[in-house]
């Protein structure tokens, strides 16, 4: 799924990063529904879009559910890597979009330099900070309640992103 942030940081084009904890099913789906939108309005060429985590296997991949919530929407995660995010990833993205309090506080906290870039998806769909559960807290039990929650967050946070994202590529990375 698109191009690593990190691999671009001479673009002048918008670079976003959705981070959770294990990158291994939030993270991941918000990056492919982020993408898939992107795609449909027509607006995919020029985006970096990514995935990290905040604490990760380095040999893990998508969680099966995850994999599964992501083909019936016509989306592939089979070939994705999870990745722990890291100081090159953040500074070279535009915006990154957290899904728990914890998450933003811990790499506002360990990046304070690129801190007014950090922000939860919640805040970009109704301006609050309402943490996304981690569907590992219950075993995987509650995934289909988590994506949808996930992908309702996402289609009311859509032109927020877009907007943010473009506004902090004009001015300049943080």
């Amino acid at each position: 799924m698109g191009i690593d942030p990190c691999d671009s940081k001479d673009t002048l084009m918008p670079n976003v990063l959705f981070v959770c904890m294990a990158n291994q099913f939030r993270s991941p789906l918000a990056a492919a529904l982020f993408e898939k939108r992107l795609k449909q309005e027509g607006s995919l060429e020029g985006w970096t879009v990514g995935s990290a985590g905040t604490w990760v296997d380095s040999e893990g991949g998508a969680h099966p559910t995850a994999i599964i919530e992501a083909r019936n929407m016509g989306m592939d995660l089979s070939s994705h890597q999870t990745r722990e995010v890291t100081y090159e990833m953040i500074s070279a993205t535009d915006l990154v979009v957290v899904m728990a309090h914890g998450q933003k506080e811990a790499l506002q906290f360990e990046f304070p330099s690129q801190s007014s870039k950090i922000v939860m998806l919640s805040e970009l769909s109704n301006g609050t900070e309402v943490d996304l559960q981690d569907p590992a807290l219950k075993n995987f039990a509650d995934c289909d309640e988590v994506f949808a929650e996930l992908c309702g967050e996402m289609d009311k946070a859509f032109n927020e992103i877009l907007r943010r994202a473009r506004r902090t590529e004009l001015n300049g990375k943080a």
